[in-house]
């Protein structure tokens, strides 16, 4: 994930970043995902995690280009989320 500036708008008392959809009562410390940021509880359910593609033996369509993020409590602050996933091709045993 790429984090850039954010694309501030100022709304009456609170600042809105137009690129990551986040309200602030005042302009953060942090940079923007570049993705919107969703609350994890209310993502849909094909908007998924890299652990959780894994364990489904997918992967996304690039990494570096989430379709979300959902924030954390410890650095980058951001989890990515994807949405653009395919199977991953099986290795073949070598003997």
């Amino acid at each position: 994930m790429k984090f850039t500036a954010h694309n501030f708008i100022k709304e009456g008392k609170s600042v809105h970043c137009t690129t990551c959809k986040q309200t602030w009562s005042g302009y953060p410390k942090t940079d923007c995902p570049g993705v919107p940021v969703i609350e994890y509880d209310s993502r849909t359910a094909t908007l998924l995690t890299l652990h959780q593609l894994e364990k489904a033996h997918l992967h996304p369509a690039d990494e570096e280009l989430p379709d979300a993020a959902y924030r954390t409590r410890h650095h980058p602050y951001f989890q990515p989320l994807y949405q653009g996933f395919s199977q991953k091709a099986k290795r073949a045993h070598v003997e």
